[in-house]
């Protein structure tokens, strides 16, 4: 999956986000040039691999928009469409582009100094609304696109990306290419089945505390399915048990489908009024561990406790008991949530105890900010990592209790009609209605000729038929004869028997 990079080498802005001159109310980011780098500040190389879907005005505003999904900065999976303005010779609309080619540039088009507009839309490409005399002066229009996207949380940026000196020109933090943000947004990509799962082991068990490596479901992968995210879960502590430590998670520990931890233990019942997650195929359920329990444990894959921050898009200071020192220390931090659209999101921070991080009450603002509708602080300070993508942004030598993992599968695909050419199709049959047009006129002369011959033979036959009914009249009466000369006949030799007879006796009295 292809990062979605920002179009110019070079940094300098000459207009922010919602700008006074053009930009009210407008994500849109105006580029300006530098004599110093004028390629890098003029050049625009193509974000990702896309096309252009669509081209307006005289300011030669165009939308290219990718091909596929692409990775946002802050995480996002999904289309983009990145749409400049100024171009004095903008691409043409069905233009495709490779990720890096060249494929605009800054401009004067619409009567404007030398620069690029852009802005940054979310999914494939939608049409604007316009909204006239919008600037502080009534000289200029907003053009509004639906969906736009804050750029620098959309784009990366190259790692040898140009800035300006002057942060005045330059007010926002971009993420170069290779880096993660605290916060990752996971949505569906609809090509692929999920699913969550916890793991870990039961307490006393060798490995019932594990390093981030060893954390994985191995029954999953062996099915074909593909590590998405993989993060720290449970806080833990040690028992010792006749000079043996024992690890349990406070609270719910079921992985792969087994409860590692009797839901009538200590370490569980003491935390029934804090927020549990249960992972049941490709949902997370929040609610207090008590709630979990009844109705989501029993059909859960896997299922943790931790910190409630946020439940149903309100903030929780109720769903943390025996967890308060953790809660407001400043530390390191796990957050694994999810926006009020079902997408899921984790943020985590780096951070040593109170060295760095965030307070809980921190945490919990700052999940509010970023759009979480549901939202669990798991374990932190120096337990914190997470993978994603195959790749860790925080990682530790720790060995931790638990860890919270998801899974993606591609779906099987249904197999295709083959594609019909209707033209040559249309030909064909064509052809072959032609090639029959021919054989039935040819027909249809023969048949015109039978016909007459038909009617000729019928003529004679009607001649015939009466000559034969007459004959076989006198073949009655012939063979009426017949049988009447028979029995003369046979009369007749019987008698010239009788003579004979007689004949013979005479000449032998003769003699």
């Amino acid at each position: 999956m292809q990062k979605a990079i920002l179009p110019l080498r070079y940094i300098g802005i000459s207009q922010p986000m919602y700008g006074k001159t053009s930009h009210i109310g407008l994500k849109a980011i105006d580029f300006g040039w530098n004599s110093n780098y004028y390629e890098q500040s003029t050049v625009l190389l193509a974000p990702f691999d896309g096309k252009v879907v669509w081209k307006k005005g005289s300011s030669n505003t165009i939308a290219f928009e990718s091909n596929e999904k692409v990775e946002f900065a802050d995480g996002t999976i999904d289309y983009m469409t990145v749409i400049t303005a100024h171009d004095n010779n903008a691409p043409s609309v069905g233009k495709t582009f490779k990720q890096g080619e060249v494929y605009s540039h800054s401009g004067k088009a619409g009567g404007v100094p030398l620069h690029c507009h852009l802005e940054v839309q979310k999914g494939k490409f939608k049409p604007y609304t316009e909204i006239k005399n919008t600037s502080y002066d009534g000289r200029y229009n907003s053009y509004i696109f639906p969906n736009t996207y804050i750029p620098y949380e959309a784009l990366f940026i190259r790692n040898d990306e140009l800035f300006t000196a002057n942060k005045a020109n330059n007010p926002y933090t971009w993420k170069k290419v290779g880096e993660m943000s605290n916060l990752i947004k996971i949505v569906k990509d609809e090509n692929y089945d999920y699913k969550w799962s916890v793991d870990g082991n039961r307490y006393g068990d060798k490995y019932d505390i594990t390093t981030q490596n060893g954390f994985g479901d191995t029954k999953l992968e062996e099915e074909g399915w593909e590590l998405v995210l993989k993060t720290n879960a449970s806080l833990f502590y040690g028992w010792n048990d006749n000079g043996v430590t024992k690890y349990f998670a406070c609270g719910l520990e079921k992985s792969r489908g087994v409860n590692n931890q009797e839901l009538e233990m200590d370490c569980v019942k003491d935390y029934n009024s804090c927020m549990a997650i249960a992972c049941v195929g490709d949902e997370l359920y929040f609610g207090s561990q008590e709630w979990i329990i009844k109705n989501k444990l029993n059909e859960a894959y896997g299922a943790i406790t931790g910190m409630g921050l946020i439940l149903a898009g309100k903030a929780r200071d109720d769903m943390r008991k025996r967890l308060e020192g953790q809660f407001h220390q400043l530390a390191g931090r796990t957050i694994i949530g999810e926006d009020k659209e079902g997408n899921f999101m984790s943020y985590s921070i780096k951070g040593d105890d109170n060295k760095g991080g965030l307070t809980g009450k921190q945490a919990q603002e700052k999940c509010l900010e970023l759009g979480f509708y549901n939202a669990i602080m798991l374990d932190g300070g120096s337990s914190v990592f997470r993978e994603y993508m195959g790749k860790y942004d925080i990682s530790t030598g720790r060995k931790v209790k638990n860890a919270l993992l998801l899974y993606r599968k591609k779906k099987t695909q249904e197999p295709t009609e083959p594609t019909i050419d209707y033209k040559a199709k249309y030909e064909e049959l064509e052809k072959n209605y032609n090639t029959l047009l021919g054989d039935y006129k040819s027909l249809e002369s023969d048949y015109k000729t039978l016909i007459v011959e038909n009617n000729d033979l019928n003529s004679d036959y009607k001649v015939l038929e009466s000559d034969y009914k007459a004959l076989s009249v006198e073949n009655i009466e012939l063979t009426k004869k017949l049988k009447q000369l028979t029995t003369e006949l046979e009369m007749v030799k019987n008698d010239n028997a009788v003579l004979s007879d007689k004949l013979k006796k005479i000449k032998e009295i003769v003699n």
